[in-house]
């Protein structure tokens, strides 16, 4: 069917729908419900969806690290941005990434959000917490 998305790659219907809603998520900050059931499943298949949209795959994988980076250890993020980088680079090798992908694509938002969320986790872990401590001497 039209949404099959390999009949026409990141021009059919599926990525086109996808890029829709993630260039809207990133403008408004809000995910639609149609937004939060695709991007785990263009993930779910991300070598075969990295051969049909590079960047739709990409994109995935991005938005994946921004949710959970508050929760995952900082390290575990740089070896995900890492795994990314080399991807990307796969990909412009290959000829599966071009640069007019960059400017339909938001991934330097989605990188920048993953950084600012790892920027954020530091400074919060380098502040001390504030701790006041009561200690109670009777003589009874």
């Amino acid at each position: 069917g039209s949404s099959d998305p390999a009949n026409a790659g990141c021009d059919g219907e599926y990525f086109a729908q996808f890029r829709k809603l993630v260039v809207e998520y990133y403008a408004t900050g809000r995910a639609r419900p149609t937004f939060i059931q695709l991007y785990p499943r263009v993930l779910s298949n991300f070598n075969s969806r990295f051969e049909l949209c590079a960047p739709a795959a990409l994109q995935a994988s991005l938005l994946s690290m921004e949710e959970r980076v508050a929760l995952e250890p900082s390290s575990l993020t740089a070896d995900k941005l890492a795994a990314y980088a080399l991807r990307f680079q796969s990909g412009m090798e290959r000829g599966w990434l071009k640069g007019e992908d960059s400017r339909k694509w938001p991934l330097a938002e989605g990188m920048q959000r993953v950084r600012a969320g790892m920027q954020s986790k530091s400074m919060s872990s380098h502040r001390r917490p504030r701790l006041t401590l009561v200690l109670s001497y009777c003589r009874e």
